[in-house]
Formats: C-alpha cells, sequence, structure tokens
C-alpha cells in the first residue's frame, strides 16, 4: 500500500527544520584609544572581550599603539622583561552575545628581543567546565610578526594561559574569530515550495478523476 502525505505534512515537516546563515568573522585590530594595563576593566571590541582572570594586572597587560601589525597591539610582559609573568596566568577572550565561536589565528611577534625565545602561554578552548589545549607553548623568537593557526572548533570562550613566563613579551594582534553560524527557521523559505506542492496535488486529483471517468459499470 503506498503512503500519501498532504500538503499540510509536509509544511510540517518544513516548519520543524533549519538551515544556518553564513557565519560573521571579526578581526580584533586593537586600533584603538584605550591604552594603559587591562585589569578588571577589561578591553572590548566589535563584540568581544578581553578579561584578566587571574594574575593581578597579568604582569602588564595592555593595549600598545605603537607597536601593532599595524596600528595597536596586545601587549603581554613588561617592557621586554617578562619574567614579572607567573605561571598559570591567564585572560580570558569571550563572545559578548555569550554565544559559541572560534578563533580561527593571530599574530604574534616578541617585544623587543631578536633570537630570543619569548614567553610562552597556552591557547585553550572551554565550553562548560571541559576545556580543550589547541596551542601548546605559543611564543616568538622574531620581532616581526607571524600568524599562528588555532582551530575552527567553537567553542564558548577561550584563555590565553601563561605556560613559561621567561623570555621577552609579547604582542598579539589581528585575532580573527568567526560566530556559530545563526539558525534561520525555514517556513521562511516554505512559499517556495508551496506552486510545487499544490501543482503536484492537482495533477494526482487529476489522474484519480481521469482513471475515474474510464470504469466501467458491468451488469450481471
Amino acid at each position: 500500500m503506498k503512503k500519501i502525505f498532504s500538503v499540510g505534512a509536509v509544511f510540517a515537516v518544513l516548519a520543524t527544520s533549519a538551515v544556518p546563515a553564513a557565519a560573521t568573522t571579526v578581526e580584533l585590530a586593537f586600533e584603538t584609544t584605550q591604552t594603559g594595563a587591562i585589569t578588571s576593566t577589561g578591553y572590548s571590541e566589535s563584540g568581544y572581550s578581553f578579561d584578566v582572570l587571574s594574575g593581578g594586572n597579568f604582569g602588564t597587560t595592555s593595549i600598545n599603539l605603537n607597536f601593532g601589525n599595524p596600528g595597536g597591539a596586545f601587549f603581554i610582559g613588561l617592557f621586554g622583561m617578562a619574567a614579572t609573568l607567573q605561571p598559570g596566568q591567564a585572560f580570558e577572550l569571550s563572545s559578548d552575545a555569550a554565544t559559541p565561536f572560534a578563533l580561527l589565528q593571530f599574530d604574534i611577534a616578541n617585544n623587543n628581543r631578536p633570537g630570543e625565545q619569548s614567553a610562552t602561554f597556552d591557547v585553550v578552548g572551554v565550553t562548560g567546565n571541559a576545556q580543550t589545549v589547541l596551542l601548546d607553548g605559543a611564543g616568538s623568537t622574531s620581532t616581526t610578526y607571524a600568524t599562528r593557526q588555532v582551530s575552527t572548533d567553537m567553542f564558548d570562550s577561550f584563555l590565553f594561559v601563561i605556560d613559561n613566563p621567561s623570555g621577552a613579551s609579547l604582542f598579539l594582534d589581528n585575532i580573527l574569530v568567526t560566530d556559530m553560524a545563526a539558525v534561520i527557521p525555514i517556513p521562511a523559505a516554505a512559499p517556495l515550495f508551496g506552486g510545487v506542492l499544490i501543482a503536484g496535488a492537482a495533477v494526482a486529483r487529476r489522474k484519480v478523476a481521469s482513471s475515474s471517468a474510464t470504469l466501467k459499470v458491468v451488469k450481471i
């Protein structure tokens, strides 16, 4: 026996469906007039925020307007002496909308000691109570910026955790993030299918009518 689905049933299925919208990619470039240490006040740009979680003001964590790639940069250390940092000190990158996002990449350079290993840090993705190390011991031996790839995986937030505090201080710039694609219900597109479904139903009715017309009644 064939199963016949009504037009209403098809629309009911469509009503429970959804399609993803395009994700939004943002570059955090620190082109700002805000300077000085980032402590409890934090720093926000383009819908994302940096907050110091531990270690006072993270040695000196600040926006420096002179050494970016180009323009401003996120500075970690104390004028080339990152020994003021301590292992385990951390700052957090989160979305102001409290939605999952991916940290794709960032530019990194050490402050002013060419050839010397900078302080290093881990990049950790956080979702709920789960933590995933995405970069282990990230740092730089060059005063020229280089791009470090991170991950396309989505997390609630990201931690930058000091791993080894000794060595030159660091600059981070051009942090590229992308949010989770928004979900849009399909009913907005359902009218596109309406004509096809109605036409299909009309064809089916015509076939039934045609079949009925050719039936012959035989008297016994």
